[in-house]
């Protein structure tokens, strides 16, 4: 191919960007224009004949501002002069060689009607112009207007290659083709009548070119050829050179490709206009031929020629990733370290430095061995490889924001800090680098790793979204098919599932339905699937895929884990009987399968619920003895010691439960065990055995779930324990019950547990005889904006029976004013008057709080109103409607006997 910017008439000459050839034709053109003013020359004022020579003669020296301004000069002097077009035609190439294109293009075609018979030239200069400007588009349109409307120009053969060359440069091959590649066309004349026209030889460049990147390899050799035969100048002969090596290579003839390679080289070095561009090209075809030949070793040393500084950017670039590939393929990672590590030195932010950073930070992460588009787990890379690899990636970023690498140095960095298992900064980058990339493989890996990132996090809507666009990439990727669909695929199931978003889920299983069976994610998914409406509660759902998986794989390893996940989608359903069959003829199929303890727990626990009690408690004991070290051997003990808790066989449920304290002291169970234990000696009045299972528990740090269930239960025991030394110690029983409870409230003041203790504290103060704080402590419970409706509605009963026993100590007034108090408290729970938005009344406390005020009543022999409260206790507690009946006929009978 043509190195960018290849034109018929490339860049040099005066300008930089303007050539020789240029040149050339400007020389031309200015005889002819000249030629045409000599007779017009003695029509003409003085004047007019001096100031046309003098902006004439400026315009062929090459001072092209002071050319402008003459003839600009000219035009505004002499208006109406026969010279007009010809001078603006001048003035508008002397814009063009001061590469003010834009003022070309304008000052040509605002005049383009009064050009005065050079239509053809303003039109073919408005063409170069455009194409100069890097307008393809409208160069090409100019070029083919040209074309169309000036058949007899002599300006024909240029434009025709001109409107070949911008085309080129729009990759449209096929229409470079149809200008050129007819024989019988006007080209095709311009080839056999005029070889050595320079135009010629530009458009069999152009063409052999359109052949090869339509890999049409023999009409390219046949167009070359007549070129081997021509003294072309350095520039021509070197494109020329340059396809025919093209065209030997994408012939699979790689060693005369190499010897023209080196020809190509000899001619870059040649050159006296573009020689670097040149040389770094030849340079990289060498070492791309070398690469392709084997000879790795030799590729490498002449892509290093492109290290150097005078190197276009694009090539040095390409020369350190090249040569970075080769090496990284042959794992010489020390080698490439310090190849890259010396450019870096020798050329301090150089523009290509940011690849030499981008590949330093690469080689890192390729000896962790974890750079791969699907790892979605975290994995444990080198920690220093880790650390030296975002070193290299923060610093190109730092140094090269808007590198075009940016995008892939953010990838990585995800990378870095995804293998280290932080989320977080994973996440981070990976939807920065999402945010670069424009390259459709680098962004679909960044798509998906930061969903695996928002996934780990527990951001599973995130990740869906993201899921969903990695597939979205892969669609337009065939490439990807394989490497990140299923993934992708089998991830968003996962994240669907989360979100209990079941269409996005059959979505998703519909997709990995259709993967290769190769792939190996199918089984996996489906029973997948099958477990995620088992754990959502849709048995039936999750039967249909259990069978859909043991149809499709029959003889998959995992076969038996779905049929034992079958009997669980009849627990499920209650079927217990169906369960326990289905846990029978499994452990029947399966009498060495490592799932067997699983099937025998499963089958017990169905044995149970079924109401086979006994049975259970035969598979549970069972189970322990058979498979001590299995995980769910605590949770069988468990059973079995709280079976014989049910039974109040509490002295068999202590031995169970220090059992399972004993042999799983690690368990999670153990001190949940621990509590039981002791609750179980409380049971069988071993309160001291049971202080010490309790007290065991509260030694251990507040921030056990079960301390302050300990530290309650602790507190109870010495409340209910006898004292040997008669009443004072009892006294002191609840002394030390005051200070076990007050631990609570002092650890956890704004936990439900704290108001709880203050209502067992306002039973200690009312044992020893502290009636002031038992009140305290009770009313602690009743403004408690913790407490539930059941304990404030006790401490509130609590109070009013308390109130009644003080009332028996007063008389008068003061003993009114306490009773009064102690029915208020109990009709405010009758009456519901203490519930909060949200509420419910507890019937129990209901209950005994309207015993208590009936009571009252019945005492104050207040029997009307005492039958009206019956009656409305009758609606409320209709269960007990038999109780409240007989007071309201008791009540009844004393007022008729009032009245007799």
């Amino acid at each position: 191919m043509f190195p960018t910017g290849f034109h018929p008439f490339p860049s040099g000459g005066a300008l930089a960007k303007f050539s020789a050839m240029a040149k050339l034709r400007k020389f031309v053109l200015l005889a002819f224009t000249l030629a045409l003013g000599a007779g017009e020359l003695r029509a003409a004022s003085f004047g007019e004949n001096h100031d046309y020579r003098a902006a004439v003669n400026s315009f062929n020296v090459g001072t092209w501002s002071h050319a402008e301004t003459e003839l600009g000069k000219f035009v505004t002097n002499y208006p109406k002069s026969d010279r007009r077009g010809e001078v603006i035609l001048l003035q508008a190439q002397a814009r063009f060689f001061q590469t003010n294109l834009s003022g070309a293009i304008t000052l040509l075609e605002s005049n383009l009607d009064r050009a005065e018979g050079r239509a053809d030239e303003y039109r073919f200069w408005i063409a170069e112009a455009q194409y100069q400007k890097g307008d393809y588009p409208a160069a090409a349109e100019a070029y083919a207007k040209f074309l169309n409307l000036h058949a007899a120009s002599a300006r024909r053969l240029g434009a025709l290659v001109g409107e070949a060359a911008a085309r080129a440069q729009l990759g449209q091959w096929p229409q470079v083709t149809k200008l050129l590649g007819r024989s019988d066309g006007e080209f095709g004349f311009a080839v056999r009548t005029s070889l050595t026209n320079e135009l010629v030889a530009r458009g069999l460049l152009l063409l052999g070119e359109a052949y090869l990147s339509q890999t049409n390899l023999e009409p390219a050799k046949v167009t070359l050829a007549p070129l081997a035969g021509l003294k072309l100048d350095g520039a021509l002969a070197w494109r020329g050179e340059h396809l025919r090596g093209q065209a030997q290579r994408a012939g699979g003839k790689l060693a005369e490709a190499l010897t023209t390679s080196s020809n190509l080289v000899s001619l870059a070095g040649n050159l006296a206009s573009g020689r670097a561009r040149a040389l770094a090209e030849s340079v990289a075809t060498q070492a791309g031929i070398l690469d392709a030949l084997g000879r790795r070793d030799e590729a490498v040393a002449v892509w290093k020629q492109n290290f150097a500084t005078n190197a276009p950017e694009a090539r040095q670039r390409e020369a350190l990733l090249e040569v970075a590939r080769i090496q990284l393929a042959q794992e010489k990672f020390a080698e490439i370290g310090e190849t890259l590590a010396k450019f870096l030195a020798e050329h301090t932010n150089a523009p290509a430095s940011d690849a030499a950073l981008l590949t330093l930070g690469e080689i890192q992460l390729k000896q962790t061995g974890l750079l791969t588009a699907t790892n979605s787990a975290g994995a444990n890379g080198d920690t220093n490889q880790l650390e030296r690899a975002l070193a290299y990636f923060d610093r190109l970023l730092k140094t090269f924001p808007d590198s075009a690498f940016a995008g892939k140095a953010e990838l990585d960095r995800g990378w870095c800090y995804w293998l280290r298992s932080n989320w977080g900064q994973s996440e981070a980058a990976f939807a920065r680098a999402a945010a670069r990339l424009r390259e459709p493989p680098d962004l679909a890996v960044a798509r998906f790793k930061l969903a695996d990132a928002q996934f780990a996090q527990g951001n599973f809507s995130g990740a869906r979204d993201n899921y969903r666009a990695t597939l979205d990439l892969v669609a337009r990727l065939p490439q990807l098919n394989g490497t990140l669909r299923a993934p992708a695929l089998r991830q968003l199931l996962h994240a669907c599932d989360e979100l209990n978003d079941q269409a996005g889920a059959d979505q998703a299983m519909s997709g990995i339905l259709q993967l290769p069976l190769e792939t190996g994610v199918l089984d996996g998914s489906l029973l997948f699937r099958a477990q995620g409406h088992l754990d959502h509660g849709r048995p039936g759902p999750a039967l249909e895929e259990f069978k859909k998986f043991i149809s499709l794989f029959p003889g998959s390893t995992n076969r038996p884990e779905a049929e034992l996940l079958i009997a669980r989608t009849f627990e499920q359903q209650a079927d217990w009987g169906g369960a326990i069959t289905n846990y029978e003829q499994w452990l029947e199929r399966n009498p060495n399968h490592p799932l067997r303890p699983r099937a025998e727990f499963q089958r017990a626990w169905a044995t149970y619920q079924a109401g086979n009690e006994t049975n259970a408690l035969g598979y549970f004991s069972n189970f322990v003895t058979a498979y001590a070290t299995n995980e769910l051997a605590p949770q069988a003990q468990w059973w079995v010691a709280h079976h014989h808790f049910r039974q109040k066989d509490y002295l068999a449920a202590e031995i169970d439960f220090k059992v399972l304290i004993e042999k799983w002291p690690q368990s999670e169970l153990a001190d949940e065990a621990r509590l039981m234990a002791g609750r179980a000696a409380v049971g069988r009045q071993g309160y001291d055995n049971a202080i010490e299972q309790f007290t065991a528990l509260t030694k251990q740090k507040v921030s056990n779930p079960l301390w302050a269930q300990a530290v309650f239960a602790y507190g109870d025991v010495l409340m209910i324990k006898p004292a040997a030394g008669g009443e004072t110690n009892r006294a002191a029983n609840f002394r030390e019950a005051l200070r076990v409870f007050g631990k609570i409230h002092e650890q956890f003041p704004t936990n439900e547990m704290a108001a709880l203790a203050w209502g067992e504290m306002a039973k200690c103060y009312r044992q020893l005889q502290d009636p002031t704080n038992a009140v305290m402590a009770l009313t602690k419970v009743i403004e408690s904006p913790v407490a539930k409706i059941s304990a404030r509605s006790e401490a509130q009963v609590g109070l009013g029976v308390l109130q009644e026993e003080l009332a028996r100590n007063e008389t008068g007034d003061g003993q009114k004013a306490l009773l009064k108090s102690a029915a208020d408290n109990y009709l405010d729970v009758v009456f519901e008057k203490n519930l909060r938005e949200g509420e419910t009344r507890d019937l129990y406390w209901v209950k005994k709080a309207g015993l208590e005020a009936v009571r009252l009543l019945d005492n104050a022999q207040d029997w009307e109103t005492e039958v009206k409260l019956c009656r409305k206790l009758q609606e409320l507690l209709p269960v007990s409607n038999a109780i409240w009946q007989l007071k309201v006929e008791a009540a009844t009978s004393h007022l008729a006997d009032e009245k007799k």
